[in-house]
């Protein structure tokens, strides 16, 4: 049986996430930036035969809300609303399986918590710098902050240069950037403020 679920992050942020499955071990998915349940599709369905899954949306993708403070976008916020989700399941310990920037995520969580991580699997990821990572290019990296500069020149172009990187139509929406922000680029994370 399949669930979506929401809880409301400490900054008023709303995050979904679906729950599949029975058993008594957790197995929790942490998608890449840009991405969704797409990328999960077969792991979920052969996982939720012997496990319960959780599958969550991180802010700003699929029906998670972008935040209502266009500064609290960095890896620490994501870790704390994957911990809300933890908490709202109950589940005192899980498996984390990060695809991507979800790897970084897990990462930071058992960094944080580690008696709540069973075990992690890493799924085109590494341990450190995503942005050289990102679609196994470091094209993100060298060409992110022209993305920015043209998401306040020209937010349509910008968008169809995010589109056309990310590709498909899980690829969010750069409105964040639009909103006055200063972005750091770093090879940890990305943290903007207005």
């Amino acid at each position: 049986m399949y669930r979506t679920k929401s809880i409301t992050a400490e900054d008023g942020t709303t995050i979904r996430y679906t729950v599949s499955g029975r058993g008594r071990t957790t197995v929790l998915l942490s998608n890449g930036i840009g991405c969704n349940e797409v990328f999960f599709k077969y792991l979920v369905r052969d996982l939720e035969k012997q496990y319960r899954v959780i599958s969550w949306h991180m802010r700003g993708h699929m029906d998670s809300q972008l935040p209502r403070d266009p500064s609290h976008v960095g890896i620490s916020y994501l870790v704390d609303d994957m911990k809300r989700v933890f908490q709202a399941e109950g589940a005192p310990r899980a498996v984390l399986i990060g695809l991507s920037m979800g790897a970084q995520v897990n990462f930071e969580f058992y960094r944080r918590w580690p008696a709540s991580v069973e075990s992690i699997v890493v799924v085109n990821s590494h341990f450190e710098y995503p942005m050289q990572s990102f679609l196994d290019s470091p094209t993100l990296e060298k060409y992110f902050p022209l993305l920015l500069f043209l998401s306040r020149l020209a937010p349509g172009a910008a968008q169809k240069i995010w589109s056309a990187i990310v590709g498909g139509p899980w690829s969010f929406r750069v409105e964040l950037v639009n909103l006055g922000l200063s972005c750091i680029v770093s090879r940890l994370e990305i943290r903007c403020r207005p």
